[in-house]
Formats: C-alpha cells, structure tokens, sequence
C-alpha cells in the first residue's frame, strides 16, 4: 500500500490511521508523523547601499536575486516598509521556478537631502 500526501500548510501533521490486519480481529491504530516545510528562499544580499544619490534626479538602481533553493516552485510578494515613495522595487510579486533565481531591481530615488533607510 502507497500513501501520499499534499500538504496545505506548514508545520506538524498527525494523521490517524487504522490498519486493518489479516488475522486480527480489531484494527491497529497507527499514526502518520510528518513535518511539512514551505520553500527555500535566500536574498543575494542582507543589504543594499545606494551611495550617494542625486536628489530629484534619475533613480539609482541595484540588482537584488531571489534563490529558490526547493524542489517546488514559489510565489513571492515584496512590500517596502515605509511608504515615504524613496525605494521602488520592479516586480512586486511573482513565481521563481524549483531550483531556480529570480534578480529584481531596486531603485532610489531621493527627494531630499539625507540617509533614508527601509526594510524590504
């Protein structure tokens, strides 16, 4: 007998099995033990720095690579902390493919004088 599973979510799974025996009157409880993991996903950098950026002025931009270390594909969505319109990313959600990288672009573009700093 093959049992396979799909999990929907990530975590322990505990899944309750009687097991019917030839001989054996009453069946065998047994427990199906498993823990479901969602995709390997690594940055190609902890950190981006623009430099120094000319205020009002074309964007800076730097490349940031999505790795998919799993065997399945993945669905990403990207956000920016802060909504003060500095940073821009060019492809906020997508698919990277199993085993496979996915580089977006990062842009800078300040409108005034100082360090800005977000989270993505």
């Amino acid at each position: 007998m093959t049992i396979s599973l799909t999990s929907l979510v990530t975590g322990m799974i505990r899944i309750p099995l009687d097991v019917k025996i030839t001989g054996q009157t009453l069946p065998t409880l047994l427990t199906l033990c498993a823990t479901s993991v969602g995709p390997t996903v690594e940055l190609s950098a902890k950190s981006i720095d623009f430099g120094k950026c000319a205020v009002l002025n074309n964007s800076k931009c730097q490349k940031l690579t999505l790795i998919n270390k799993s065997p399945i594909s993945v669905d990403y969505v990207l956000s920016i902390k802060k909504t003060n319109g500095i940073f821009y990313v060019d492809d906020m959600l997508g698919t990277i493919d199993a085993n496979s990288t996915k580089t977006i672009k990062v842009m800078c573009c300040p409108d005034k004088i100082q360090t800005f700093t977000d989270v993505l």
